[in-house]
């Protein structure tokens, strides 16, 4: 059995790798802050394994509490794979640095985007350590943690935190007798409600806003159904976790 622990299961990205893994009868554990009703259905209606959390990462030791619980659901046994996905993520305020300061939107981003993938894998790591199946730990991280984006400051340290915690745990599980797999994953630029989002913010405040506007027009965003089927593809390669710090449109 192949189980699935994956956060921001509601919309996005995440609604579509639910759908996905549930499709191919995977176990799956899903935790977000507003219930997705279309997964449920479709758990119901194909008898497929599915334990869903309402929950709120921005308060501290939510996502803990969640894997701490669905870890002592599961039951290992040989040929199995367990599979933490930190998809869950805000964007933050966007707003130049030294513009007006909204501290509480600053530390629900860093929360969410960062400490709470922190607080998960403490878990995750502790409690399967010595489980002798495969383990996968699989952040989305973005391209705006790789290279400075104007205005987009809380974001971008947010992103560029999630790299490098995956990294050094990575650097740690390779000396373990059962390692976990570690990727931090930035899924491009794919048309998600944050996009939307950001072709609305005005140049005065964004400079990049004409950039996402031109990806749009042009078509060159892509599906979060198209990412999520390239996302199981990666997880599901053999060579997954080689590299840490990767880009979807590149592997």
């Amino acid at each position: 059995m192949n189980y699935y622990l994956l956060t921001g299961a509601s919309k996005g990205i995440g609604a579509a790798l639910a759908a996905e893994l549930l499709g191919q009868g995977h176990s799956l554990y899903c935790l977000s802050r507003t219930m997705n009703e279309g997964l449920d259905k479709q758990a119901v209606d194909g008898g497929f394994s599915l334990s869903y959390t309402l929950g709120d990462l921005t308060q501290t030791g939510a996502g803990a509490a969640w894997v701490q619980y669905c870890l002592s659901e599961i039951t290992p046994q040989a040929g199995d794979s367990v599979c933490l996905i930190h998809n869950a993520g805000l964007l933050g305020p966007v707003s130049p640095v030294g513009a007006e300061i909204n501290t509480a939107a600053i530390e629900a981003c860093m929360r969410v985007n960062l400490i709470s993938l922190m607080e998960m894998a403490q878990v995750f790591v502790k409690e399967t350590q010595t489980w002798q199946v495969d383990k996968q730990l699989l952040g989305i991280s973005s391209g705006a943690g790789r290279g400075p984006r104007a205005a987009w400051s809380i974001y971008c340290a947010s992103k560029a935190g999630v790299d490098m915690y995956l990294s050094v745990l990575a650097e740690e599980q390779a000396d373990q007798p059962y390692p976990i797999r570690v990727v931090s994953l930035a899924p491009g630029v794919v048309e998600t409600g944050m996009q939307e989002f950001l072709r609305q913010q005005p140049a005065s405040t964004f400079p990049s806003v004409d950039r996402f506007i031109s990806l749009k027009e042009n078509d060159q965003l892509w599906t979060p159904e198209l990412a999520a089927q390239k996302m199981i593809k990666l997880l599901n390669r053999p060579d997954f976790g080689k590299e840490v710090l990767l880009d979807l449109r590149k592997v």
